[in-house]
């Protein structure tokens, strides 16, 4: 037996309650998506459009994507000499100056990396500006190594191959002259 008797008439509507402040325009767009002083709602997409300044570490739990898609790309061509490009860097370990650039809230630890001066005249599209405050720094794209070190490995395994097949050739004659010298010395 159904116990429930008909539904209700709906009630009357409450009353609205007051507006809350201002958001601040520094921190939200007024989306919910924040600039870096906060945490985008799951599933929000943000397309940003600028360069991002971050003190300190970024960590990230996912994954970083450069768009790499072969239809959006033109003038394809292949990385040459990538061991001749890599013998010209000259990779460093260094501390940043936090003394003299305390407002840029550099890191304290030991760093590994190049000299974006340095890069500059051997790989100049791999070096940008940054503007930290009142002032632009030279900063690098490590990212746009990465091909250069698969080709220079590449380089690297077709040079040793190719020595490896000289070396078995050379043994194939070592070979035959052995067989020759046997015969000659039993004659």
């Amino acid at each position: 037996m159904d116990c429930e008797g008909p539904q209700g008439l709906q009630g009357i509507q409450g009353l609205t309650g007051p507006v809350g402040p201002q958001g601040d325009p520094a921190t939200a767009d007024g989306n919910g998506i924040y600039d870096g002083s906060g945490t985008t709602p799951s599933g929000t997409t943000v397309t940003i459009t600028d360069v991002l300044n971050f003190d300190g570490d970024l960590a990230v739990s996912g994954e970083i994507r450069g768009l790499s898609d072969k239809r959006l790309k033109t003038n394809v061509a292949p990385i040459l000499n990538a061991i001749y490009i890599l013998n010209q860097l000259d990779p460093k370990t260094y501390n940043f100056d936090t003394v003299n650039f305390d407002e840029l809230n550099l890191s304290t630890s030991k760093q590994y990396g190049l000299m974006a001066q340095e890069l500059e005249s051997i790989l100049p599209e791999l070096v940008g500006e940054t503007y930290m405050g009142n002032d632009s720094y030279k900063s690098v794209n490590y990212q746009a190594l990465i091909p250069i070190l698969i080709a220079a490995i590449q380089e690297q395994d077709h040079a040793l191959t190719k020595m490896q097949l000289n070396f078995k050739k050379q043994e194939i004659e070592i070979e035959k002259l052995k067989g020759i010298v046997s015969k000659l010395i039993k004659n």
